[in-house]
């Protein structure tokens, strides 16, 4: 496209790479025997509605972990890696986190399945959801994304492309459109790659779904 060219003639790749990114990773923790975990949110992590980094989700053993916003790919990672070390660290010894998309094996009553403790407003929200969705379409796990552009990059652009796009605004909507159709583009092989469990644990499908 004119803006890769432009991107390119203006030594601009580095730059674009630099994107703000933050990460948010759901998983599920279970009893080593592949069961939901009983407990509730870790103590050590202090009150999961304040924690802004380590909190539940949507269920009770549903754990998210939520990077702060960073200046690029590596430095997002990193938080990544702490967060994740943290949450680990925090269970108790016959706890693990379970480590694929799909859910662990699910009770036969799924009512027993405990929901997170949240505000009302979010509770209301989550039981709303519920009555119009089967709750086992709320149960797999994945990876968030969060980007926005560097002000450099954007700065840079906007620059040599007054003429088509007359605020920065309009240049970072047709940005992020282009990222959108390469992601449709890429997206069995993202699915594949992160998002594809290799099985359905027992429960999970049934006739009906």
């Amino acid at each position: 496209s004119d803006l890769g060219k432009l991107i390119l003639e203006q030594d601009l790749e580095t730059t674009l790479m630099d994107v703000n990114m933050g990460i948010e990773v759901e998983m599920h923790r279970v009893f080593k025997n592949g069961k939901f975990t009983t407990r509730d949110f870790p103590e050590e992590l202090g009150d999961q509605q304040q924690n802004s980094h380590i909190k539940n989700d949507f269920f009770n053993a549903q754990s998210e972990v939520i990077t702060p916003t960073a200046g690029n790919a590596a430095e997002s990672i990193r938080y990544l890696t702490a967060l994740n070390h943290t949450l680990r660290a925090s269970l108790n010894a016959d706890e693990l986190l379970w480590p694929l998309s799909l859910p662990p094996k699910l009770p036969t009553d799924l009512s027993t399945i405990k929901m997170a403790q949240v505000t009302a407003e979010k509770a209301q929200y989550y039981q709303g959801w519920l009555q119009r969705h089967d709750i086992r379409r709320a149960l797999p796990t994945g990876v968030h994304v969060n980007i926005s552009f560097n002000h450099a990059l954007i700065d840079s652009l906007h620059a040599y492309t007054l003429t088509k796009y007359p605020t920065k605004a309009a240049l970072q909507n047709v940005l992020f459109e282009k990222i959108i159709h390469g992601f449709v583009t890429y997206r069995w092989l993202l699915t594949y790659l992160f998002g594809a469990a290799p099985v359905a644990e027992e429960n999970y499908y049934t006739n009906s779904t």
